[in-house]
């Protein structure tokens, strides 16, 4: 302003006022037209999406459709989309509606936005997500289940990360009777790099895993092949990433498969091997004329794919990219780890590179170790054609008709009795290569489409036999398997991965079910095991309300307890009236011990929750359930280690240590990892002590998770690492396996016992306290697991003592606890339970099955057989403990109800 003269100093002043008010008019006018706009676009029904989405979605229901063949370009270069498909429509009438050819479209270009690999650029999550949904209501494409349906079915066999710990698989049951598998977005930590190195923004690039399961569901809605599993149902409502089952954002229901491990082929007959073989290669070429295009693997691997009966099934399709290669020359056309192999370049694009492609990566994922052992005839000609499949010089078409015409004229094949959890040659259904309301073909050797885990019909009521001795009897189920379920192993057994033995009859094998402890049933492949003299028999551990499959050819003979005859009858009369009784489903013959446990568990329900909010209230947990902390200390990583346990012993093989967990939305702060093997001290007696605990609803252990860290896990940990050194020792492979439970919170103390310990029954019932009552049944968890008196105490708070050494479980074989319950006081819940489990037809109190539904609990953790293990004890020798551990409490408390009352003694 100095430079102006002093008189035109104020008309500069005064312009600069004016121009500020002028622009701050602009800026008021341009934000009313912006208000107009969103109330005219709210009044004519637009979506109110980032614009990013509208330039996707068009709106315009008149424009013509656009030809389904169009040629895609790989994700990997600009994409031309097609510029008249109308899509994210609202049908806004009758006349107005989406075609076969404009679905198939609209599909293939959520596909395209799915797959994109500029992740700076892409959508949030969330946005497209959204777009999902609209494009699916637009479509009416609907799920067969809603979220809630979802959210409550139940878990069934545990939790495990998926394969590469990308997604999170769940197993859950349906109404109890059908087994599904929930996927979910888990820990994308490849794909969060690969974010990263283009947006800074970490929270959004932990979301992007969102794309990989969403593109999938996507997926799921253009492919009808039977190799594909099949999807059941679905759940869209964000991009939350969450261990609970209702926080999480995308759910995906599929049907429960058996999954695959390169051992499992070796144990398959051959007729079995070239059926995968047809299945696998019949997939191939259905990829190759998708109704979207051609579709080819990135990636390809053994655990993509699951075994449902005699069914491979491929499982996850993230891997799954649409169009062939763009190139400018022939020398473009060329496949990775195959350059001998070059396709030609027809007009810019790569023609049948993803046929190759395919058949490259299945060679190497599954045909490879499918094919690794083959009869002695056919060893040549299979050596030549592999090589022929790796050099690329045979087509898929040609491979195909290779094993096709082995498969029906091909050298005898071995028996199907050398393959127990797999159906008869059956005919592969023939590809789908359209969507159609039609059914798809179904095998001529089972009834169509029975879903695998479908309950066997009323009609097919088993035959009961009675053997001509022992304390049992069979359950005769014929076509019936549980295959790749319960199994387990035991001596001279021709496979690893479970109880398989050669039997010439009958008798033999129930015999050898009698003498294994954890033998419930087992599984003969003759269809007359009457007259047969040479068969192979699959011993199983189910229970009796575990619904088989449909086998053809297989017989399930499942066992349950002889009842007892009356006095004064003789056993012709006895065998009659219980063939007769076993027709009406007489409830004096069969025992159904699970509706006891149900109608227990429903009637003791509101204590056990209020036992579980006391515990996770003193441990320092108050407002989380057990459920949702189990889910997050078995999905998050640990993140800081903080030091041994004040509770580790001197001499022990592995050890405990504190941890910090990383940041969550449960606000979990602490837990303490346990590795331990011995000589006093193992975390599967932890692991089998909490889950005995939680079956009798005393709650006197902390919760408790099986969790396995690997060795670059336990690397990047933040804190000392020297005392982990010692943890690593005892693990002969990268990986450690142990469990996880909640840390001792610095408020226990230490109390005294105040329970009189008795040599036989009192005379006068005496009346106990309630700090008396909870610390009996402290006492009782005591005495079933036989633990060790703690070295540091009785520790506890409030009079509420918890189990902070359970890893001193079965230590004390010799010691009896008995004398604490002369008192005659028992937990009514605990005592109902107990006689759920009771033998029927022992004179004397006995207690069955108790112990192998704890073992089966800790099984389900993804615990093998041969990991539970304490010093010399194995997990026949355990069931034993707590089962007659059980039937001497139970005998004493029955004395005291017999010489009192019930009500004197239960409360």
């Amino acid at each position: 302003m100095r430079c102006f003269p002093r008189k035109g100093r104020h008309q500069w002043v005064f312009f600069l006022i004016l121009l500020c008010l002028f622009g701050v008019y602009l800026a008021y006018k341009r934000l009313l037209e912006s208000e107009d706009n969103e109330k005219f676009n709210a009044l004519n029904g637009k979506s109110a999406l980032p614009e990013k989405i509208q330039k996707i979605v068009h709106t315009d229901l008149k424009l013509p459709k656009a030809p389904v063949d169009v040629i895609l370009k790989p994700i990997n270069s600009k994409v031309e989309l097609p510029p008249l498909i109308p899509a994210g429509r609202v049908l806004e009438n009758d006349d107005d509606y989406v075609t076969n050819d404009e679905r198939k479209t609209r599909l293939k270009l959520l596909l395209l936005t799915l797959s994109t690999s500029n992740w700076k650029s892409a959508l949030d999550p969330d946005e497209v997500i959204l777009l999902v949904k609209s494009e699916f209501m637009d479509m009416l494409i609907d799920s067969s289940m809603s979220c809630k349906e979802i959210d409550s079915m139940k878990s069934n066999s545990g939790r495990y990360q998926g394969s590469y710990g990308k997604k999170i698989i769940d197993y859950v049951r349906r109404d109890y009777t059908t087994d599904y598998v929930f996927k979910s977005v888990g820990r994308d930590t490849e794909l969060k790099i690969q974010c990263m190195k283009m947006d800074y923004k970490e929270d959004r690039c932990q979301l992007m895993a969102n794309y990989k399961l969403v593109k999938e569901l996507v997926l799921f809605q253009i492919l009808s092949s039977p190799s594909v599993i099949k999807l059941h149902g679905y759940c869209l409502r964000g991009d939350t990433i969450d261990p609970r089952v209702s926080k999480k954002g995308v759910i995906l229901v599929t049907e429960a498969g058996k999954p695959i491990q390169s051992e499992t082929f070796n144990m398959l007959p051959w007729n079995t091997k070239v059926e995968i073989c047809i299945q696998l290669l019949k997939l191939l070429l259905y990829l190759d004329e998708s109704p979207v295009g051609s579709l080819r693997f990135d990636k390809l691997h053994i655990q993509d794919f699951v075994l449902l009966n005699a069914d491979i099934k491929l499982v996850d399709l993230d891997n799954l990219f649409v169009g062939e290669t763009q190139c400018f020359h022939d020398e473009d056309c060329v496949i990775k780890n195959a350059p001998s192999k070059r396709m030609k370049c027809v007009e810019k694009v790569c023609k049948h590179i993803n046929v190759w492609n395919n058949l490259f990566m299945l060679n190497e994922a599954i045909l490879t170790p499918l094919l690794k052992y083959v009869p002695n005839e056919l060893q040549t000609q299979v050596k030549s054609l592999q090589e022929a499949i790796a050099n690329l010089r045979i087509s898929t078409k040609e491979v195909l008709k290779w094993f096709q015409k082995h498969s029906e004229s091909g050298p005898p094949i071995e028996s199907e009795e050398d393959d127990p959890d797999t159906i008869k040659h059956m005919e592969i259904p023939q590809v789908v290569h359209k969507r159609t309301p039609t059914p798809t073909p179904k095998p001529k050797t089972r009834k169509p489409e029975i879903n695998v885990n479908q309950i066997i019909e009323r009609e097919e009521r088993p035959n009961v036999e009675i053997p001509d001795n022992g304390d049992y009897v069979y359950d005769r189920f014929n076509n019936a398997n549980y295959p790749g379920r319960f199994d387990f192993h035991c001596d001279r057994s021709r496979v690893s991965w479970g109880c398989v033995l050669t039997v010439t009859s009958l008798q033999e094998a129930k015999s050898v079910c009698n003498t294994q402890s954890l033998c419930t049933s087992f599984v003969l492949f003759s269809s007359n095991p009457d007259r047969d003299d040479l068969m192979t028999a699959v011993m199983k551990s189910a229970g009796n309300n575990d619904h088989p499959d449909p086998n053809h050819g297989a017989t399930l003979y499942r066992k349950r307890m002889k009842i007892s005859n009356k006095a004064g009858h003789n056993e012709n009369k006895a065998i009659n009236k219980l063939v007769d009784n076993s027709k009406t489903d007489s409830p004096n013959v069969v025992v159904n011990v699970k509706s006891c446990l149900s109608k227990v568990g429903n009637s003791t329900k509101s204590a056990r929750s209020r036992r579980e909010k006391r515990l996770l209230t003193h441990l320092g947990l108050k407002g989380i359930k057990e459920e949702d902390w189990k889910a997050y200390a078995q999905a998050l990583s640990i993140d800081k280690y903080i030091g041994l346990s004040s509770l580790t012993p001197t001499t022990v093989d592995g050890g405990k240590f504190k941890f910090e967990f990383e940041k969550n939305a449960l606000n979990l702060r602490r837990g303490e990892f346990s590795a331990e093997l011995g000589p006093f001290n193992f975390h599967v007696a932890h692991l089998i002590a909490y889950h005995l605990d939680r079956v009798l609803g005393l709650y006197h252990l902390p919760p408790t998770v099986s969790k396995m860290l690997s060795e670059s896990q336990l690397n990047s940990l933040h804190g000392e690492k020297y005392p982990l050194a010692k943890l690593k020792n005892i693990s002969s492979t990268n990986v450690l396996h142990g469990i996880v439970t909640v840390p001792m919170p610095p408020v226990m103390k230490t109390e005294k016992i105040n329970i009189d310990k008795r040599d036989k029954l009192v005379l006068a019932v005496p009346e106990f306290s309630r700090d008396q009552k909870v610390q009996l049944e402290y006492i009782l968890l005591w005495a079933l697991t036989k633990m060790t008196q703690p070295p540091h105490g009785f520790l506890g708070y409030k009079g509420h003592l918890i189990h902070f050494e359970a890893d001193l479980a079965f230590q004390s074989l010799h010691k009896s606890l008995t004398g604490y319950f002369y008192n005659c006081k028992f937990p009514n819940t605990v005592y109902k339970l107990l006689v759920c489990y009771k033998c029927p037809d022992k004179k004397v109190t006995t207690v069955c099955g108790l112990g192998f539904e704890v073992i089966r609990r800790v099984k389900n953790e993804g615990v093998s057989d041969s990991a539970i293990k304490i010093g010399s004890l194995k997990s026949e020798d355990l069931i034993n403990v707590i089962d007659n551990s059980a039937s001497s409490i139970l005998m004493v408390v029955e004395q005291c109800i017999k010489k009192f009352s019930r009500e004197t003694v239960l409360y």
